[in-house]
């Protein structure tokens, strides 16, 4: 079923395109959500662009907490070796 797509939804989704940031790509993604008609030929369409917007915002959430921590279970090699004689 055709989804007769305005022109506006298009340079909405070139932006989205040439996005490079996490947030610059979220942005794109709710414009496209607000200008899409809603109607039968487009409900795959929106479901797509939904699954992506939240996959974008779970990653920009997740993003900044793992950075900044250290693998508590890391022990760094430091000290003298020691030697086994039999």
């Amino acid at each position: 079923m055709p989804a007769n797509l305005p022109p506006q939804y298009k340079e909405a989704e070139e932006r989205y395109r040439q996005a490079k940031t996490t947030p610059e790509k979220i942005l794109a993604l709710e414009e496209m959500l607000a200008i899409i008609p809603h109607h039968k030929g487009t409900d795959k369409m929106i479901a797509q662009l939904r699954r992506r917007l939240s996959q974008y915002k779970e990653e920009s959430q997740r993003r900044p907490s793992a950075s900044g921590q250290a693998d508590p279970f890391m022990v760094k090699k430091d000290g003298d070796v020691i030697e086994l004689h039999m």
